[in-house]
């Protein structure tokens, strides 16, 4: 794929919250926007949680939930799954289905609601995943046996459905 006159490329970039590092790294992708020729590039960024720390004005930013809406623990409820259900259905709703669709994703939930919103609807769209943290040992420190295990299988599951699959470091890409 392959911006050229006649293809208009519709990228977006999901995110669960823009503060901390997730939201420096989105700053740095940010910086695409000012090398393409906006009437080849269509961008957009939808974040899951309005940020508590920062304050940035992003263009074309969408937001679902206020901040501090999720909790610091992973565990497995009929809450968390009908929110996760909500999520996947409000990015599917803000992502055109329109051809030359790529979607970047930062870190875990927003990898496996990416992939899940193109296996569902966008089959067509490229997914690239991007990971920077260990996250097996996020799961262990963030979470009980059982929701480990869980968290750990769906890894396992989606993540091989991504287009291109990015880690932080070689450590990180191993430990995956």
């Amino acid at each position: 794929m392959f911006i050229t006159k006649n293809h208009k490329i519709n990228l977006y970039i999901l995110v669960k919250s823009i503060d901390g590092g997730t939201g420096t790294f989105l700053l740095n992708l940010l910086d695409i926007k000012k090398r393409y020729n906006q009437k080849y590039l269509d961008f957009k960024v939808l974040i899951l949680e309005k940020p508590t720390y920062r304050s940035l004005i992003i263009e074309n930013a969408r937001y679902l939930n206020e901040n501090d809406s999720y909790p610091t623990k992973y565990h497995i409820s009929l809450k968390n799954f009908l929110d996760f259900l909500r999520e996947i259905r409000w990015i599917h709703k803000n992502i055109n289905k329109l051809q030359n669709t790529v979607i970047i994703s930062i870190d875990f939930r927003s990898n496996l609601l990416a992939i899940i919103v193109k296996m569902l609807w966008l089959r067509s769209a490229k997914v690239i995943a991007t990971i920077h943290i260990d996250q097996g040992q996020t799961i262990v420190d963030k979470s009980s046996i059982f929701a480990g295990v869980i968290l750990n299988f769906i890894t396992k599951l989606f993540y091989e459905r991504a287009d291109i699959l990015i880690c932080g470091s070689k450590g990180i890409a191993h430990k995956l």
